[in-house]
């Protein structure tokens, strides 16, 4: 029996506290150090939020300093994650 991870639009469309709308990341490879990121694992309860720390060369890989002191962990893409970025927030006259 498989279950479905397919991302429901609330998830996605949930504005971050900025206001803005998160991007859904498929490949990590396009994620920097730095990037703050929310993973939605293959069970609907779990839930990860952290910066990202680093990323292997080849996306499969990710290490994640989790928000509230949770230290750093290791992630596989292989485990089925969904990856949202939160938008950067530049200053004023950056763009």
């Amino acid at each position: 029996m498989t279950t479905s991870t397919k991302l429901m639009p609330e998830q996605v469309n949930r504005p971050t506290q900025y206001g803005y709308q998160r991007s859904v990341v498929a490949n990590w490879c396009e994620l920097i150090a730095g990037d703050t990121v929310l993973l939605l694992g293959p069970l609907a309860e779990e839930r990860h939020r952290g910066t990202v720390d680093a990323i292997s060369a080849d996306g499969s890989v990710m290490w994640l300093l989790l928000e509230h002191a949770g230290g750093r962990k290791l992630f596989h893409h292989v485990d089925g994650y969904h990856t949202l970025v939160d938008p950067v927030r530049t200053a004023p006259g950056d763009q």
